[in-house]
This record gives structure tokens, C-alpha cells and sequence, in this order.
């Protein structure tokens, strides 16, 4: 199976040189936490919900006096349509990245997540290497909280959880 394949065809975009707060308008009326972020009308970034709130929010920072530009992801970290699914997966798992776009000529044909994978591919998101009980080496796998994808899973009182969900528990 290609990227082609999974991809979710529908990808909104924003200039770099709106605001933060329309960024977040478009995210929530095109229901995505995604933005592909252009200049010129040529993909030049992503900017996400994630980056929003750390960047910007969690700063204390005025969203309509920050420029998407400023805060999007560059280069953007990408496959091409004929990718095949395991590669997209190491893409993702190398760089440390939920997402991608689908690219081709320097135009995005679409994006492909963590779950689109896990909707296709369910096992090649379990755990690479299980951990015997008291290890401490993190490892690769789906968040058993949250059900994200994190390449930093560590057993916490009988389940593997994310970084964010270990932070929370505590």
C-alpha cells in the first residue's frame, strides 16, 4: 500500500503572513489541527494546534500579533505518493513527527497521520520491542491513555503511556 493510498486528500492552507488567530479559526471551522503553511502560494511550512498552544498560548503571547510564519515548522518533513506505507512510518518515527504531507512537484496532494497508519496497519504501530516488567528503556508504540503514537512509551503501573501522559499523572 502507497501514501497515495491513505492519504486524506483535504488540506487546508494558510500564508505566512496571517495571524495566529486566523490559523486557529481555519483549524477549528475545517475541523483539522493541521495547517500547511505557504508563501507565494508554494507550501513553505505546517504549523499545527500543538505548535499554537506551545508556542504561543503557553507563552502568554498575543495570537493576532504572531505571524503563522513565525511559528510554522520549516522545512516541511514530507513523502511522495508512491511511498510506501512502512517508509512513511519511519519518515514519521526518524523525525519525530505525528503528520505528513503528501508531495509531488512541490505541490501537497495530501496528508497522511499516525491514525490514517493505524486505520490501515494497526500492528505496525504496536510496540517494536517489548519491554519485560521494571525496564526502563523507553520504547516505540500507541499510548494505552491517550492513543497517541509516541516513540517514547515507559511502563507506568501496568500501562504504556507518552510523555505527556506520564507528565499529567504526576
Amino acid at each position: 500500500m502507497r501514501a497515495r493510498d491513505i492519504m486524506t486528500r483535504r488540506v487546508l492552507t494558510i500564508e505566512s503572513s496571517r495571524d495566529v488567530v486566523e490559523a486557529a479559526r481555519r483549524m477549528s471551522r475545517g475541523k483539522v489541527t493541521t495547517l500547511i503553511v505557504t508563501e507565494g502560494g508554494r507550501p513553505a511550512g505546517i504549523v499545527t494546534q500543538s505548535d499554537i498552544i506551545r508556542k504561543v498560548v503557553a507563552r502568554g503571547l498575543d495570537p493576532s500579533s504572531v505571524r503563522v510564519g513565525d511559528i510554522m515548522s520549516s522545512p516541511i518533513i514530507y513523502v511522495g505518493p508512491d511511498a510506501r506505507v512502512e517508509e512513511v512510518r519511519e519518515v514519521m518515527i526518524r523525525h519525530r513527527v505525528r503528520r505528513v504531507p503528501v508531495m509531488s512537484g512541490g505541490r501537497v496532494l495530501g496528508m497522511i497521520t499516525v491514525s490514517d497508519i493505524a486505520m490501515v496497519y494497526p500492528e505496525m504501530l504496536r510496540l517494536r520491542e517489548p519491554l519485560a516488567p521494571g525496564e526502563g528503556e523507553p520504547v516505540s508504540g500507541i499510548c494505552e491513555r491517550c492513543g497517541n503514537y509516541s516513540d517514547d512509551l515507559m511502563l507506568v503501573e501496568g500501562s504504556y503511556l507518552c510523555g505527556r501522559c506520564r507528565s499529567e499523572l504526576i
